[in-house]
């Protein structure tokens, strides 16, 4: 949770209007309560953020499952309170959601399981 504050430092200090998370390397399998504690961390802090500074910064979250909840939980807990985020599969599908041009072309790698 440090590093979601750190990185929501650096949004206000660059006004930074859409964020990426490339969570592609991370490894974890956390717990459903844990997916709606950080959701309901991660909206709260991004609406003080709206609330003082004025904007409100969109988040795009690029993870694998398990890390990534194919129900898209805690995604949901966020968005119901009041965060603009999105969780995705691919860096591709992240930078289309934000509508920025990726700075390399990516490709789509599948690996073992994916669909």
């Amino acid at each position: 949770m440090r590093h979601f504050l750190e990185t929501l430092e650096a949004v206000v200090q660059y006004q930074a209007q859409n964020v990426l998370f490339d969570g592609r390397t991370l490894k974890g399998k956390p717990h459903d309560l844990e997916r709606f504690l950080y959701g309901e961390f991660a909206a709260k802090e991004t609406m003080r953020v709206v609330k003082e500074h004025g904007f409100a910064p969109r988040f795009a979250y690029v993870l694998h499952e398990p890390l990534r909840d194919p129900g898209k939980f805690g995604e949901n807990v966020a968005v119901n309170r009041g965060m603009n985020v999105r969780v995705f599969e691919y860096l591709e599908d992240e930078f289309e959601w934000l509508g920025l041009d990726p700075p390399i072309a990516p490709r789509r790698l599948r690996g073992v399981g994916s669909p």
